[in-house]
């Protein structure tokens, strides 16, 4: 595939392909055409798709003449021949649908339209990510299973198709299997600094194809580059999970740590910043709701950007935590009295966020479930 960010790859990226005679491989195919007219292009076309979803994912281009060898396509890239008869809006559109009523489970793929060469048209590059719930299947077909290897596509085999199934059905359990390790190091004080009692936030986020690599042993190199970009998060220093980062303190408590994981994924603890719990005894009952919400929606939004620099594909698993809030009332005004959290841990449900613009979405869902925690309908703030 191209390693570039989507939505950086420009007409130079797509003409430096010939002059350095690129050549087709497991994560990259090149198309001469856009054939999705008729029903047999359509499957055709699907067949394609799929085979990048259950093997590791990669780009399709389409518009990109391969050389050829006694009457053979080599593979390797030959010449621009932009495609017609569409738009950039038509196209996406005319791909997802496609995608969308003729593959299962449902797949996020993205199209990226290319203009400004010589030739009218457009060069349509379409990236498809490794399947995380897969294996995905081709339903216009009575063979519906496709993947891919160096020789490009073929249909599965029986046992690869049972291997697929058996790793999608076990990933919702080791996501929580890892969820409930961090959260009973936490509970048990088993932290890589020392914090303040009681109550406190936890929130985790999983990347799934990151997740899925760390299973693998694969594993993010924390090169300089890397590291230098995360300083304005205060993540400065190395431990054994990945790189660390601690924040104020309290006599020889501190307030927050956040781990950022070999495998991509987020550990961040809060004992006083974010839930600004007052410590004097008077007032240790109060859960100040409002001001917390505020800042939760600022600290996601900061592992968001984490995450955009570590270029994690979606989907991930925000997994958000509270521990110790029983009896905790929101409002110190005895006319709310009776507002009051009745768990000493909540544990909220996961939240899928598929891509980008979802965070709001699950963000939005986390807080009502927290008012709701507390007695009250939902959360009119977000």
């Amino acid at each position: 595939m191209i390693e570039k960010p989507l939505e950086d790859i420009n007409k130079e990226d797509i003409e430096k392909l010939i002059p350095d005679k690129r050549e087709e491989g497991r994560m990259l195919e090149f198309k001469l055409e856009l054939k999705i007219k008729t029903d047999g292009d359509k499957k055709e076309f699907i067949d394609d798709i799929i085979s990048f979803a259950n093997a590791i994912g990669g780009d399709i281009i389409f518009g990109i003449e391969e050389e050829e060898l006694e009457g053979k396509n080599t593979g390797r890239a030959k010449d621009i021949k932009p495609i017609s008869g569409w738009n950039e809006n038509t196209v996406k559109l005319d791909i997802h649908n496609i995608i969308r009523s003729g593959v299962k489970p449902t797949l996020p793929i993205h199209v990226h339209p290319i203009d400004g060469f010589e030739k009218e048209g457009l060069v349509v590059l379409v990236r498809i990510p490794q399947g995380l719930f897969g294996p995905y299947i081709n339903t216009k077909r009575t063979s519906p299973f496709c993947s891919r290897n160096s020789n490009g596509k073929y249909h599965m085999e029986i046992d690869e198709i049972r291997n697929q199934f058996i790793t999608t059905m076990r990933m919702p359990e080791r996501i929580r299997e890892f969820r409930a390790e961090r959260l009973s190091k936490v509970i048990s004080d088993d932290t890589p600094y020392p914090l303040l009692p009681d109550p406190k936030l936890v929130i985790h986020y999983v990347p799934l194809k990151n997740f899925i690599g760390l299973i693998e042993g694969k594993q993010i190199t924390f090169n300089s580059e890397l590291k230098e970009k995360l300083k304005s998060f205060g993540i400065y220093r190395h431990n054994l999970d990945g790189l660390l980062s601690r924040e104020n303190k309290d006599g020889n408590k501190y307030w927050e740590y956040t781990i950022l994981f070999r495998s991509g994924c987020i550990e961040y603890v809060d004992s006083y910043k974010i839930l600004m719990i007052p410590r004097n005894h008077q007032e240790r009952e109060i859960f100040p709701i409002e001001p917390f919400i505020t800042n939760f929606v600022e600290v996601v939004n900061n592992h968001k950007n984490i995450l955009r620099i570590l270029e994690v594909e979606y989907p991930v698993f925000m997994m958000v935590s509270l521990l110790g809030v029983r009896n905790l009332k929101i409002d110190p005004d005895k006319r709310y009295e009776h507002y009051r959290c009745e768990r000493n841990d909540l544990i909220l449900p996961e939240q899928l966020i598929q891509n980008e613009t979802e965070w709001n979405k699950g963000i939005k869902e986390i807080a009502d479930l927290i008012y709701q925690s507390f007695g009250m309908e939902q959360c009119d703030r977000i």
